[in-house]
């Protein structure tokens, strides 16, 4: 059975390589290729479209991204991919961007970051009012993320990884765990899966944007930082 990542893979080689087999150009004859972009799965309000379109639902985002591609003067092709996968993609120039990604040392060090796009919160949701610094109670984050790392540096030692925000959002209604950390767009992008009453506290800010080949073999990190400055929420 064809996996999710690998029709999605087959989804470039079709909008690439379709032209080429039918004899005719993917682009204009003076227009640049299309850029190779990658949308994290599983990331609520940021998707890519089967027809190779990024769609974005939280009104601030779709204003950045619009206002982006208008910017850059470039056409681009989005799939959706895991994080994981696509960070390896970026590494080996298997793709040319990755957004939206929280800026972090550990990938600063292997990836190309742009100028930030906007700072997001990320939030502690809770049911209850608890000592959040317990390293002991119980944390749910979602698997390979920023926060994952965060947690795991900081010294709790009981922290359960799901592999969606709606996983970790049932295991807080169902007090498998004490708190839910994750980023401030993906709680209010997923309001109706957490429940009333809670606790929410800032737990710090990072910056968002996007992530390059670390050498730029494209040569767009100028481009795509001047878009980029002229677009994001300040």
């Amino acid at each position: 059975m064809m996996t999710r990542e690998r029709r999605n893979l087959c989804l470039w080689g079709l909008l690439f390589g379709l032209g080429s087999a039918m004899g005719q150009p993917v682009h204009a004859p003076n227009e640049a290729p299309a850029l190779r972009g990658g949308v994290p799965e599983n990331m609520p309000g940021f998707y890519a479209a089967p027809d190779g379109r990024f769609l974005v639902a939280d009104p601030i985002y779709k204003k950045i991204q619009s206002c982006f591609e208008e910017k850059l003067k470039r056409r681009m092709v989005w799939v959706g991919i895991p994080t994981a996968r696509l960070i390896n993609m970026v590494v080996a120039n298997e793709i040319d961007l990755i957004y939206p990604m929280q800026f972090k040392p550990e990938r600063n060090a292997i990836m190309q970051p742009s100028e930030y796009t906007a700072r997001i919160d990320l939030l502690q949701v809770a049911r209850r009012k608890m000592d959040l610094t317990d390293t002991h109670i119980r944390v749910g984050v979602r698997v390979n993320s920023p926060e994952y790392a965060d947690m795991k540096a900081a010294g709790y030692s009981d922290i359960a990884a799901t592999s969606d925000y709606e996983a970790l959002g049932k295991m807080l209604s169902a007090n498998l765990i004490d708190v839910a950390v994750l980023p401030s767009t993906v709680f209010s992008e997923m309001k109706g899966v957490w429940g009333t009453g809670l606790v929410i506290t800032v737990r710090t800010s990072r910056e968002v944007g996007f992530y390059l080949n670390k050498s730029d073999p494209a040569k767009i990190l100028e481009q795509v930082n001047r878009a980029v400055k002229a677009c994001r929420v300040r």
